[in-house]
């Protein structure tokens, strides 16, 4: 899987073939996300948390247990 990976104002962001993922604003930096990752794709950073894209298998378990719904996922590169 290739990927990129760029931190915006607005969030992280990664970038694969098949799928864009972003943090955004409504983070809290609860640490949820980080911890329900099989795949430890997503580290703790300042302000929100950091994806390794060389890790994410797309498992979408970070979407799924965000309390604040800050995590998203579209169809991109």
């Amino acid at each position: 899987m290739s990927a990129t990976m760029s931190t915006t104002a607005t969030g992280s962001t990664i970038e694969t073939t098949s799928v864009s993922m972003s943090i955004d604003e409504r983070c809290t930096a609860c640490g949820l996300c980080v911890v329900t990752c099989p795949d430890a794709a997503l580290v703790p950073a300042p302000g929100r948390p950091a994806f390794l894209a060389s890790r994410c298998s797309d498992c979408l378990a970070c979407i799924e247990v965000c309390p604040r719904d800050a995590i998203t996922m579209g169809v991109g590169a």
